[in-house]
């Protein structure tokens, strides 16, 4: 499965975390404006980087749906978004494995019943670290400023609603690194973007699908940004 979406890896520190309570990739930044580096030459190509930039500089609410062939199957994502903060709770299971980066820091926290712990495993204006880079948050940050920066390295054509899993409006498109787009690169996929920039659907080459169910474009308040735990520094 793509980098986007490895719900086991995710799980597996959840467990992790939560056992070391004893109880119970790139960060986004403060710059609504990015300068493409890389620029589109074709008008497809000009519009997902249009697309992603809205979205690099978009706030709100969104929960979707991942699906993927391997176990747990489903995953239901919580995603909180403005230009300089991001959190990504994915929760399986009776498990919710969190993300959290802004101007504080980075920090992985989980909790499972009353057991949760958290930890800050990157200081201000650092990258989230292996192994805690593992969720999400590349499609909403990473994969985001890639898109921005540098479209005319990626491959980008047309794909209908149906392909994608997206809705009525929304603009599809399937996109491809080609050998000079810059690590990390988007995974290849089929992406579909509200014209707001939120993106609304995700189908990757092995069927895993990520699916928006709801948003609300409103800014998150500062306490959605505050780990549920309080944070230690992260063992060793």
């Amino acid at each position: 499965m793509s980098r986007g979406w490895n719900a086991g890896a995710t799980l597996a520190l959840a467990g992790a975390l939560a056992a070391c309570s004893g109880g119970g990739s790139s960060t986004p930044r403060a710059t609504p404006t990015v300068t493409p580096t890389t620029v589109a030459t074709t008008p497809v190509g000009e519009q997902i980087q249009g697309l992603a930039r809205l979205g690099l500089r978009a706030s709100y609410r969104a929960g979707y749906v991942a699906r993927q062939d391997k176990r747990p199957h489903r995953a239901d994502w919580r995603v909180a978004r403005t230009p300089s903060a991001l959190r990504i709770d994915v929760i399986t299971g009776g498990r919710t494995a969190t993300l959290i980066v802004g101007p504080k820091g980075a920090f992985s926290c989980a909790r499972a019943g009353k057991r949760r712990a958290c930890f800050r495993v990157a200081k201000p204006g650092r990258p989230v670290p292996p192994p805690f880079d593992h969720a999400p948050q590349a499609l909403f940050a990473a994969d985001l400023v890639s898109l921005a920066q540098h479209a005319g390295a990626y491959a980008v054509t047309p794909a209908t609603t149906a392909e994608g899993g997206g809705r009525g409006g929304d603009s599809c498109f399937r996109v491809r690194a080609t050998a000079t787009a810059p690590k990390p690169r988007v995974p290849a996929g089929i992406y579909c973007f509200a014209d707001v920039g939120v993106l609304t659907a995700i189908r990757f080459p092995t069927g895993s699908t990520v699916r928006l169910v709801d948003v609300r474009m409103a800014r998150p308040g500062p306490t959605t940004f505050r780990p549920y735990s309080s944070p230690t520094p992260l063992p060793g």
